[in-house]
């Protein structure tokens, strides 16, 4: 076999490949729409959500949700679920800073064992909290006071977050 006809057949290897991983990532985000419907995340706009408002709700979190890994913490870059492509997914415990980051934005805590999320005032968990919501939450909020997300496990109490 020549070197154009390897070259070509790698090509052509390769462009398979890639449209099986599309077609398999596609597949992935159907079949977490379908299983991340609006029944499965509880809506907190911002006007339900006051100043320092804690939010408490115990979900069962199992799957992947508009994007969001079972988990994760997730922000979104509009007060929408933007096609399930959250702009940042947190994962560990502690401060996570959020930078340059103005307007609507929708937070959803995807935890799972009942972990807390919380938006912070200040930068790595600090500050103060906006907001703080246990799993199955999502709110659309104004973030441009907010600098770090923080998460804590289930047995923090909300207001003892940032």
């Amino acid at each position: 076999m020549t070197l154009s006809k390897r070259a070509l057949a790698a090509l052509a290897g390769l462009l398979m490949a890639l449209a099986g991983v599309l077609g398999t990532t596609q597949a992935a985000q159907a079949a977490d729409d379908a299983r991340g419907s609006a029944s499965e995340a509880t809506s907190v706009t911002d006007d339900q959500a006051p100043r320092g408002g804690i939010i408490e709700r115990a979900a069962s979190v199992t799957a992947a949700v508009h994007g969001c890994p079972s988990g994760a913490f997730c922000i979104y870059p509009n007060a929408s679920w933007n096609g399930g492509n959250p702009e940042y997914v947190f994962w560990s415990r502690g401060g996570h800073n959020i930078y340059n980051e103005y307007g609507q934005r929708r937070a959803f805590n995807n935890q799972t064992d009942n972990w807390g999320g919380a938006l912070c005032y200040g930068s790595n968990g600090t500050g103060g909290y906006r907001v703080a919501f246990r799993p199955g939450i999502y709110v659309d909020l104004d973030i441009t006071p907010i600098n770090s997300a923080d998460l804590q496990p289930g047995s923090v109490p909300l207001t003892s977050m940032c």
